[in-house]
């Protein structure tokens, strides 16, 4: 099937993630780029030392944003779309890089679509032909006369004045690790 697909994961420590997006024949398949840690048989084993399983919500809601995020550029012709996104959130850190077809894939379907995508004329190959709709999409000038919605822009008073905003206050260390957990809720009720 020559199918685009967009994929992503969480790592086995809960602390990194990535999005991924395959066109057949032109990025890596899964058997080409196969995933950095394989679930073994029993998944009772996938809790490990060092694994920050209070983590693993919040990175699985950033790397389903990102995902989100890349399907809508992908479906509204708009924005860079990266082949592949990595997140590292210990070190809040972004990685995009391409990842390529293997040409000895073990998957027969790959090294089909990989022949069919090699014999295109480079202007015919995805991200090319993408790259040109968007660029189409920016030299559009925008009409500022229509307002096809009817929205408008007030100035009003009668807005909630919101309160000012507070100083972040920073717990010493060795202060935090002396103090027990009831402590540290007492202070986060007080903020």
């Amino acid at each position: 099937m020559d199918q685009i697909w967009f994929e992503s994961g969480v790592s086995e420590d809960a602390i990194s993630g990535h999005i991924q997006v395959i066109v057949p024949g032109e990025t890596a398949c899964f058997g080409c780029a196969t995933p950095l840690a394989v679930v073994e048989e029993n998944e009772h084993t996938i809790k490990r030392e060092g694994v920050c399983a209070a983590s693993l919500p919040t990175t699985m809601g950033i790397t389903a944003g990102f995902l989100a995020q890349a399907t809508l550029k992908f479906l509204l012709d708009f924005g860079d779309l990266s082949l592949v996104l990595g997140y590292n959130a210990k070190k809040d850190f972004f990685q995009i890089y391409n990842i390529m077809p293997n040409p000895e894939c073990k998957d027969k379907n790959c090294l089909k679509r990989q022949g069919e995508k090699g014999k295109l004329e480079e202007g015919e190959r995805f991200f090319i032909k993408r790259n040109k709709l968007i660029t189409q999409h920016d030299d559009v000038e925008i009409k500022r006369g229509e307002n096809e919605w009817g929205i408008e822009i007030v100035a009003g008073n009668d807005q909630e004045e919101k309160p000012a905003v507070q100083e972040t206050q920073f717990v010493d260390k060795a202060e935090a690790e002396k103090s027990n957990l009831d402590d540290l809720m007492a202070k986060l009720k007080g903020l």
